[in-house]
C-alpha cells in the first residue's frame, strides 16, 4: 500500500483514531512507521484538524524518549504521519510476558517518561492518555512515548480545544479531572496516569478494576488511592509513597510538573531503601535499616523525612538551603575525598562547584543549563558542515573539564586497566607530519610512540577509546564513594561543548578573543600538539577550546566527507539535542593543524568513523546525569 512517497510493507496495529503500518523510508534507508487516519473519519474536519495538530505538536518534541516524527501529509483522502519505527513492543506487552517488572527498573521507566513530559512541557504541551500501551521499548529497552494524537497544547487558544462531551483519555489510567472536564486539565493530569502506569508495572495489575469503564472512572473520583503494599508487600514504602503522591485526587496535591516528578525520583534513586532492594533483603530486614535521605536544591515544595527505624519516606520534598559559606579548593578536595554517607551533598552530586580529580590532574567546572544560540554567525568562514544558526535550550547543569585529557590521566587508565587503545591493537593510524601533511594510515603509531609529555594532551586515539576511559573512570569513583548513582563522566553533546566553549559569546572566537590568544591552530602550532593550558582561558576558565586537539562529543553525523556533517538537530528551539543517527562522531574545537578561521571557530563541525584515530583526535570530560 503507498502513502504518497512512502510504501507500507505490512500492518503493525490498528489505533483509535487508524491504523499503523511498518516500512522503509525511501531516502534515509531507515525502518519507518505510518501512522494513518481513519477513513471513516476524513469526512470530519474536526477529527482532520486534530489529526494534523498530532503532527506539528510531536514535530516540535526532539527527546531520546518520545517517538520522533519525520513527515506528515495526506495522498488525497489518505492523511497519514511518518515516524520513528520501534522494534521492541510496547510496555504494557512487556508487563503481561513478565508479570510484573522490578522497583528499580520501573522507576527509571518512569523517570524517563517524564523527561519525555519535561521536553513537551516547553511547548505547553500535555498528553492527556499515558499508559503502558503508549510507552514503547527499543531494542536496547530504551521507553519512548509515542501517540501524541490527543496531546494538546496548553493555551487559550480556541484551535486546541477539544470535542464537547468527549472524554479524551484511558479509563484504567484517567485522572479523576478528566471524567469531568478533559478540556481544562493540565499536565499534572500526565503525572496522574504515570502514576497508575507505574502502579500497573510493579504489581501487574491496574490501581482500579470495574465491571463497566463508566464503573472504573468513578473509582478514579471517589475511592481513595491503593496501597501498592498490599498487593507487592516488597514495594519500599518510598515508592509507595509516590504512587500516593502521584495519584493524588487534587492535581494540587500531586508533583507540580514533570521536572519535580524526576527530582522526587532521582531522591529515591539517591536514598538507601533501594540499595537495600538492590542487595535483595528480607522486609524484616529492610524494616530494621536506617535510611538516610539525601537532601537536593530543589524549587519544590514539600516535606522530606527520614525516621532511623522503621523504613518510611514522606513523598514530598522541601528545598535544601544552600550553604552560605564559601567552598574554598582545599574544602571542595576534601568534599571529593569522602564518601557518599559521609558528605550528603555527593548524594546528589552538587555539580554547581567545581570538582576535583587529584590523581588525574583534572578540574571539572560546572555549566548552568540555558540557552543559546548555535552555528555560525553571518560573515563566518563556513565550511560545508551544517552550522545552521539555532537557538538550542540545555535543561540540566552539567560539568565540563577545564583542560582536554592529558597523557598522565590516560596512563592511570592504562595502568589500572591493560587497556590496549585501537591503534596499538590494529597497527596503524591517521598521522599529521609537522609541515601539516595528513596521511590516512601510517603503520607503527600510536599514543606512545609520537613523543608526547605527559602534560600534552592525549591523542592517536578513537571515540571507542575515550569511551572506555569515561566507563572506567565512572566506575572507580562510584566504587570510591565519591560518585552516586544517576550520574557518570562521559564525553559532552556538541550543544553542551558548544556552549561552554562560547561562554556567553556570539562570535567565532570565546568572548571576541583573538585566536591566537585562545589555541594552538595551524598558524602558531609548529605542526604539533602542545602543552594544555598555556594559551588564555575563555570567560568561563575553559582551556584550548580552539584548537591543540579536535575533542571527540556523543553525536553521530550521517554524512561521509570531512565537511559533511550533518544531523537532525540542527533544529530552532530544540531541546537537549543529542544526535544518535549516522555511521560517524562529530568532534568539535579545530585542531593544530587546521586553519583557525576555518576549522577551530565555536560551530565549527567535523566528524570521523568511530574506529579512526590520528594524532589530532583528543577529548574532554563531561560530568552530567546519566543517559538513558
Amino acid at each position: 500500500m503507498k502513502f504518497g512517497k512512502y510504501t507500507a510493507e505490512k500492518k503493525l496495529g490498528k489505533g483509535a483514531m487508524g491504523e499503523v503500518f511498518y516500512g522503509i523510508h525511501p531516502n534515509l534507508d531507515i525502518p519507518i512507521a505510518i501512522k494513518t487516519l481513519s477513513s471513516s473519519l476524513v469526512d470530519d474536519e474536526l477529527f482532520i484538524d486534530r489529526f494534523i495538530r498530532e503532527a506539528k505538536i510531536a514535530a516540535r518534541i526532539k527527546h531520546e524518549n518520545a517517538i520522533s516524527i519525520y513527515d506528515a501529509d495526506n495522498d488525497g483522502d489518505n492523511y497519514f504521519i511518518v515516524m520513528e519505527y520501534v522494534s521492541g513492543g510496547n510496555l504494557e506487552a512487556k508487563i503481561k510476558e513478565e508479570g510484573k517488572i522490578r522497583e528499580k527498573e520501573a522507576l527509571s521507566i518512569t523517570r524517563q517518561i517524564a523527561s519525555a513530559l519535561q521536553a513537551a512541557a516547553k511547548f505547553k504541551i500535555i498528553h492527556r492518555d499515558i499508559k503502558p500501551e503508549n510507552i514503547m521499548l527499543s531494542e536496547d529497552g530504551v521507553p519512548k512515548l509515542a501517540d501524541l494524537g490527543i496531546a494538546r497544547q496548553n493555551t487559550s487558544s480556541q484551535e486546541n480545544t477539544t470535542m464537547t462531551g468527549v472524554i479524551v483519555g484511558t479509563p484504567n489510567y484517567l485522572a479523576p479531572e478528566q471524567a469531568h472536564d478533559s478540556k481544562s486539565v493540565d499536565a499534572r493530569a500526565d503525572i496522574y496516569s504515570l502514576g497508575c502506569s507505574l502502579f500497573r508495572m510493579l504489581s501487574g495489575q491496574c490501581p482500579y478494576s470495574g465491571g463497566t469503564p463508566l464503573g472504573v472512572m468513578m473509582k478514579h473520583v471517589n475511592e481513595p488511592v491503593p496501597d501498592i503494599k498490599n498487593l507487592e508487600p516488597d514495594i519500599s514504602v518510598a515508592t509507595s509513597g509516590l504512587i500516593k503522591k502521584m495519584m493524588a485526587k487534587k492535581p494540587e496535591d500531586r508533583p507540580q510538573s514533570a521536572g519535580e516528578l524526576i527530582d522526587l525520583i532521582d531522591n529515591l534513586n539517591s536514598s538507601d531503601s533501594l540499595k537495600i532492594l538492590d542487595q535483595q533483603k528480607s522486609p524484616k530486614t529492610q524494616e530494621q535499616t536506617s535510611v538516610e535521605v539525601s537532601k537536593k536544591s530543589l524549587t519544590m515544595a514539600g516535606i522530606l523525612v527520614s525516621f532511623i527505624v522503621v523504613l518510611s519516606i514522606a513523598v514530598a520534598l522541601i528545598p535544601a538551603k544552600p550553604s552560605d559559606s564559601g567552598t574554598t579548593e582545599n574544602a571542595a578536595q576534601e568534599s571529593v575525598e569522602k564518601s557518599p554517607l559521609q558528605n550528603e551533598s555527593l548524594k546528589s552530586l552538587n555539580i554547581s562547584e567545581s570538582i576535583n580529580i587529584t590523581d588525574l590532574g583534572i578540574e571539572m567546572l560546572p555549566v548552568k543549563a540555558t540557552s543559546f544560540m548555535m552555528g555560525a554567525r553571518e560573515g563566518e568562514m563556513q565550511t560545508e558542515a551544517d552550522e545552521t544558526l539555532h537557538e538550542v535550550t540545555l535543561t540540566e547543569d552539567y560539568s565540563l573539564s577545564k583542560l582536554e585529557v592529558s597523557i598522565a590521566a590516560w596512563k592511570v587508565f592504562v595502568s589500572d586497566t591493560k587497556y590496549i587503545s585501537v591503534s596499538e591493537r590494529r597497527g596503524w593510524s591517521g598521522f599529521y607530519n609537522n609541515q601539516g601533511d595528513w596521511n590516512g594510515r601510517v603503520e607503527n603509531v600510536n599514543w606512545m610512540n609520537i613523543g608526547l609529555e605527559d602534560d600534552d594532551a592525549i591523542s592517536m586515539i578513537t571515540f571507542d577509546d575515550c569511551i572506555e576511559f569515561c566507563r572506567w573512570l565512572t566506575k572507580r569513583e562510584r566504587e570510591a564513594g565519591r560518585l552516586p548513582e544517576g550520574f557518570e563522566y562521559t564525553l559532552p553533546t556538541e550543544a553542551q561543548w558548544e556552549n561552554a566553549c562560547r561562554a556567553g559569546s556570539t562570535s567565532p572566537f570565546a568572548n571576541d578573543m583573538n585566536y591566537d590568544d585562545l589555541g594552538w591552530v595551524r598558524e602558531n602550532s609548529s605542526g604539533r600538539v602542545h602543552k594544555r593550558g598555556l594559551k588564555q582561558p575563555n570567560a568561563w576558565g575553559f582551556y584550548d577550546m580552539h584548537g591543540n586537539v579536535w575533542e571527540f562529543c556523543l553525536d553521530r553525523s550521517e554524512g561521509r566527507g570531512f565537511f559533511d556533517v550533518s544531523t537532525n538537530t540542527y533544529e530552532n528551539g530544540i531541546i537537549d539535542p543529542l544526535s544518535t543517527q549516522g555511521t560517524r562522531v562529530i568532534y568539535r574545537g579545530g585542531s593544530y593543524p587546521d586553519r583557525a578561521t576555518q576549522m577551530c571557530r565555536a560551530a565549527s563541525r567535523g566528524h570521523s568513523l568511530l574506529s579512526y584515530s590520528c594524532n589530532n583526535h583528543g577529548f574532554r570530560l563531561c560530568l552530567s546525569k546519566t543517559r538513558n
